[in-house]
């Protein structure tokens, strides 16, 4: 399974966003902001797109750069899920909405 995708804005300079998973027990991914969060079972990542969840059994955070954006994850990949952007964009909300 391999995705890519390129995003532009104009607060941060272009940084393609790739995953590779072989064999859903390695995953290699480019454009990595910041590791957020994991344990066992899920990691949590910031991405050039977003968001980006992956979650199984026994995974491991087994490499992070933060100045090459570069992560491998190990362990049993069960999903790979992207949140919405709307959730994280400012001032998007019901009272942007209302009074802007």
């Amino acid at each position: 399974m391999e995705y890519t995708e390129r995003k532009t804005t104009a607060a941060e300079p272009v940084r393609e966003h790739r995953l590779v998973l072989d064999n859903r027990n390695s995953l290699q991914l480019t454009g990595v902001q910041e590791v957020t969060a994991y344990d066992s079972y899920s990691a949590t990542l910031e991405t050039a797109c977003g968001t980006l969840v992956v979650g199984g059994s026994g995974i491991r955070v087994q490499n992070f750069s933060s100045q090459t954006g570069e992560a491998s994850i190990l362990g049993e990949v069960e999903y790979l899920q992207y949140q919405s952007r709307i959730h994280k964009e400012k001032g998007t909300g019901v009272l942007r909405r209302l009074f802007g």
